[in-house]
């Protein structure tokens, strides 16, 4: 175990703003007098994530300030409604991963009494099992795969990275 850190969760997080507002990872680490590659080891990768998001949002909102009120009060509405959405159904995904994990462990239960040389009749509750739980956790599967992109094709970009390139339409692709 390494040794704990000098800094607290609050000065972390004041250095973790500075890096991302700019300020230069030498000046942070003399002034907190901790070595620069400690700071660099923390926040490497989420300082260009978070500069690329927040851009992403400013834009959005600059956007969303030409249009006339009553435009932008739909549009407000309409994201407000996008992220209930997109919260039910992680909701329902994460309600289908249990039931999966449910039933997978009454599947295997069934499957540990099985004979040394089962028959297909011996097999068919086993096999419906494991089908009633593919489909239990195939929207929580899916949604993985809708905002990470697809692994097996790493060129093409998952729904929240299509969405932000503005590519993507109401009704799908």
């Amino acid at each position: 175990m390494g040794r704990p850190s000098k800094l607290s969760d609050r000065e972390w997080a004041e250095v973790g703003r500075r890096l991302a507002r700019g300020e230069s990872t030498r000046k942070l680490a003399a002034e907190y007098k901790v070595a620069k590659s400690t700071i660099q080891d923390r926040f490497s990768g989420h300082v260009p994530e978070i500069r690329e998001a927040a851009q992403a949002l400013a834009s959005a909102e600059r956007t969303v300030e030409r249009m006339p009120v009553s435009v932008q009060v739909s549009v407000r509405s309409l994201a407000d409604q996008l992220k209930g959405i997109q919260d039910d159904y992680a909701e329902t995904a994460a309600m289908g991963m249990q039931a999966a994990r449910i039933v997978q462990t009454k599947v295997l239960a069934q499957a540990r009494n099985l004979p040394d040389d089962p028959s297909s009749e011996d097999l068919k509750p086993i096999i419906a099992g494991s089908e009633t739980t593919k489909s239990l956790s195939s929207l929580a599967t899916n949604m993985i795969t809708a905002n990470k992109g697809n692994p097996v094709d790493e060129d093409k970009p998952g729904l929240a990275e299509r969405v932000r390139r503005g590519r993507m339409r109401v009704a799908g692709e």
